[in-house]
């Protein structure tokens, strides 16, 4: 299997056996998806995607949806700010359960880099995105403001990007990349 080793911190978000928010907060192109993907679907936990939705009132309408059928979520959308971030506490808080941050720490160039490679690389986007233009890199850093547990969160838990995948999928991504 070409999953690498789990952080001690991620096995830590990964225990939980009970029912759950799991809300990311990261760029565009900073692996959020990718991390759904391979560490969380796995374990039970839904995905809700403005992406693939369209819209926030119907992310809001499924992620209800999914806690009344007593499914675990993960809101995987950029949630930069406070307040933006405080819908889905409040949501959480409506039906009674626990909400965790997974802040995924990434550097914009990085995250450019990222977006490119999936855009031009049909193997490395199995969702078919297009690449993003600067506007959404812009938008999100601005609005950016660091999450914390004072928020209302039972923990935030940073994540640097480290690439997960096979070699041959490393060599494509790494291509124009030097760290």
């Amino acid at each position: 299997m070409n999953r690498p080793a789990i952080s001690r911190a991620t096995s830590t978000l990964l225990r939980t056996r009970t029912m759950d928010i799991v809300l990311f907060c990261g760029p565009p192109g900073a692996g959020k998806s990718t991390f759904f993907w391979k560490y969380l679907k796995s374990l039970g936990y839904e995905r809700v995607n403005q992406d693939t939705l369209k819209s926030r009132a119907k992310c809001f309408k499924a992620a209800a949806e999914f806690l009344e059928d007593g499914c675990s979520i993960v809101i995987d959308n950029t949630n930069p700010d406070p307040d933006g971030r405080k819908e889905w506490i409040e949501l959480a808080r409506k039906h009674d359960v626990a909400i965790r941050c997974v802040w995924f720490k990434i550097p914009r160039s990085l995250c450019e880099h990222n977006d490119a490679v999936r855009a031009l690389n049909k193997a490395l986007n199995p969702e078919a995105r297009s690449a993003l233009p600067p506007l959404a890199f812009n938008g999100y850093f601005s609005r950016l403001r660091e999450p914390t547990v004072k928020e209302g969160f039972q923990h935030v838990l940073p994540i640097e990007f480290k690439f997960r995948g096979t070699k041959e999928e490393y060599a494509t991504w790494g291509q124009y990349w030097s760290s």
